[in-house]
């Protein structure tokens, strides 16, 4: 079935990058200054031995040994399917309640059969069958539809085989060919990393943007699926006693009036509406007298104020000298550019390296068998990331088909599966010192409520949900 357009109430903040190979690149994207992101679409990655590294063991990857591509997820409330990872393309499926996309990141490199890659992602994409597709990465072809023209020794039409691929799978390209380079060092400067998306993500195109002052000699790309975070985070109360007591004081006030409703529910359906509207009513009275909590961004301990100067700083002396024509004004700006980086790297490295070792100290002085020991065996391992399974000649699209899958091949006899409805909302519950609170201000309620329920022989439906 094909997936009409539409606009998601949620939203993924994806990052698109070419690190280049870089150790601090790759080290700033936890934290690098437009985030948090949800997912990150990479290429040139920084690897040891073949093996992405610098990355958050907490993140699932999808990444093949020795592969020029990645795509990391950040967010726990996505789910991961693993399609494809070669050495120049990597496929996920990426999915939430309201949206499933199969997401490419690709790389070609200048040395390559560029016009045989792009067969090799036709070929790919074609045995997926996605209607909803999201290709990002380095293609070092240029062509005047995503980039200026530059005049130089190299063609801009060297893209034309790229753009045929385009036009065969009906994508559209979301890069502005006016916005800033994507690519720029003192030897080149080129519009050749893109973005392209399937017309049902195309209430999408206009977040998407260029951003500088990078780590890497590539400027990144950032668009977002959506409005807000796609983390479906179930809201929880600050509380203390006073608050607790006026939320039981409120609801106390109108318990006459809820057992009342409660002794005229004489049917199970009438008990199912009865338990809707009494959550209805708590949560009305939370939300009036109790605040929330506030979501704090994670991050590292070590960074401060100190490095966000001295990244800007870097960045700026990056840029001053890439922008420089006299060749002498030029040397001398590339001198005052490297040493502040090298300044920013050893200072990074060392400040790192010190909260790391305080880490380790402050978890070995409580327990040296827990989380130390776990590093030193290798016993810390990433997110488990299912890989995509074959049903009917086709590869699953979700994680929950996937699951079903393997369970209806390793339990045959089980025919029952319990479904989700797409349309269902998140659960608005609340916390149970709330409850408690109730119970000791109207214990009656409650009470009646449970013995209604062992009456009529009936579990109410909504607290099944």
């Amino acid at each position: 079935m094909v997936q009409k357009p539409h606009k998601v109430a949620n939203g993924w903040r994806c990052l698109q990058a070419n690190l280049a190979q870089s150790r601090p690149a790759t080290g700033e994207l936890p934290t690098f200054r437009t985030g948090p992101h949800d997912i990150f679409l990479l290429q040139e990655p920084y690897t040891v031995d073949g093996s992405l590294a610098g990355t958050p063991m907490g993140w699932r990857v999808v990444h093949a040994q020795g592969g020029e591509t990645a795509i990391l997820v950040s967010n726990a409330a996505l789910d991961v399917v693993e399609l494809v990872k070669t050495q120049n393309i990597t496929a996920a499926q990426i999915s939430d309640r309201t949206l499933s996309v199969a997401v490419f990141s690709i790389y070609f490199s200048p040395s390559s059969d560029r016009t045989e890659l792009v067969a090799q992602l036709s070929a790919t994409l074609e045995s997926i069958k996605s209607s909803c597709v999201l290709i990002g990465g380095d293609i070092n072809m240029r062509q005047p539809l995503w980039g200026l023209v530059i005049r130089d020794h190299r063609s801009n039409e060297e893209g034309v085989p790229f753009v045929d691929f385009i036009i065969k799978h009906r994508l559209n390209v979301w890069n502005d060919p006016n916005s800033d380079l994507t690519y720029e060092t003192t030897r080149a400067k080129s519009w050749i990393d893109i973005t392209v998306a399937s017309e049902a993500l195309d209430f999408a195109t206009h977040t998407w943007q260029v951003t500088t002052r990078t780590l890497s000699d590539h400027n990144y790309l950032e668009y977002n699926l959506g409005k807000m975070d796609v983390a479906e985070r179930v809201p929880r109360f600050s509380l203390n006693k006073f608050r607790l007591r006026k939320v039981a004081q409120k609801i106390a006030d109108i318990n006459s009036t809820l057992l009342d409703q409660l002794e005229r529910s004489v049917s199970p359906e009438d008990l199912d509406r009865f338990v809707l509207a009494l959550t209805a009513t708590i949560q009305e009275v939370c939300a009036t007298y109790l605040k929330l909590t506030k979501l704090r961004p994670k991050t590292v301990p070590w960074w401060n104020a100190e490095f966000e100067m001295l990244r800007n700083k870097t960045s700026a002396l990056k840029r001053r000298f890439n922008r420089t024509l006299d060749p002498v004004v030029k040397a001398d700006k590339r001198a005052i550019y490297k040493i502040c980086r090298v300044k920013f790297r050893r200072t990074l490295s060392i400040k790192r390296d010190k909260s790391w070792a305080e880490f380790c100290r402050e978890v070995s002085s409580q327990n040296e068998f827990a989380l130390p020991y776990k590093i030193c065996a290798n016993k810390v391992c990433r997110p488990l990331v299912i890989r995509s399974i074959q049903v009917d000649g086709r590869p699953c699209t979700s994680l929950r088909e996937s699951i079903e899958q393997i369970v209806k091949v390793l339990f045959p006899s089980d025919n029952e599966v319990l479904t989700e409805s797409r349309e269902q909302q998140p659960r608005r519950l609340f916390q149970y010192e709330i409850i408690v609170a109730i119970n000791n201000k109207s214990p009656r309620l409650l009470v009646s409520l449970f013995n209604r329920c062992l009456d009529m022989g009936h579990f109410p439906r909504p607290w099944k949900k």
